[in-house]
């Protein structure tokens, strides 16, 4: 009896962590409407794709849903002297419990013998908030006006290799990479998101793989309680199996 009860528990957590199915496409074949994210507390919706000069196009990057997020991924690189730079914006929808946080990974590789950087980085724009306004003889009226959301989040992340041209300039004195960042802010009922990647490279290769963007949300009372239960029940079971 006791191994069947662990068993129907042990499926249930499995059940509460299996996302759905992912969803992908490139950014010339944008969904008409807006897609929902794996464990489905999150609406990604108004994808836009903008690069300086066309130097990266639309169709050479690719958006995963993920189960918590978003992946962007190429590759695109640069050899030799050049220079390319790319930005995705979308917005984030919480379906239930607010946004409180986020995160960015990245995936890349350099090989340059002088200079050669990866650079990913997120911008978090917060919801639009209702401004008050006072005019002679109209009284007090809410407006959104231009300017009614603020920066409440910037992830930066890198990946960089220098050679001898820059050796003894601290920070460039050594080569190196910041893969992953989070950040948390005040809840949100939706969010802006631009993401930008920026590649340069004197000599060698540069490369970006991916971006992935995941986003937290504030635990459910129930959810958290259904946790704690399972991980009691498991500390349980293993002292049992022990004595």
């Amino acid at each position: 009896m006791l191994k069947r009860r662990w068993m129907a528990l042990s499926l249930g957590l499995c059940w509460l962590a299996t996302s759905a199915q992912a969803v992908s496409f490139s950014l010339d074949m944008i969904p008409a409407g807006p897609v929902t994210s794996g464990n489905g507390q999150l609406e990604f919706s108004s994808f836009q794709f903008f690069s300086p000069f066309n130097v990266v196009h639309a169709d050479e990057i690719t958006l995963t849903v993920l189960d918590d997020g978003i992946e962007i991924s190429g590759p695109v690189s640069v050899i030799g002297d050049d220079f390319k730079d790319f930005s995705v914006l979308y917005e984030v929808k919480a379906l239930g419990a607010p946004i409180d946080g986020a995160s960015l990974f990245l995936g890349s590789s350099v090989d340059a013998d002088d200079f050669g950087l990866v650079l990913a980085t997120k911008q978090i724009l917060g919801q639009r908030e209702l401004l008050e306004w006072w005019t002679p003889g109209g009284g007090i009226h809410d407006d959104l006006g231009p300017f009614d959301s603020k920066t409440i989040a910037r992830l930066k992340t890198a990946d960089w290799e220098f050679g001898h041209a820059f050796c003894g300039h601290p920070p460039f004195s050594r080569d190196g990479a910041i893969r992953l960042v989070e950040a948390g802010f005040d809840e949100q009922s939706s969010i802006r998101v631009i993401d930008r990647v920026t590649l340069s490279a004197l000599d060698g290769t540069a490369t970006w793989e991916s971006s992935v963007n995941r986003f937290t949300v504030v635990p459910e009372p129930g959810l958290a309680t259904l946790t704690l239960l399972g991980l009691t029940l498991l500390g349980w079971h293993a002292r049992i199996r022990s004595h």
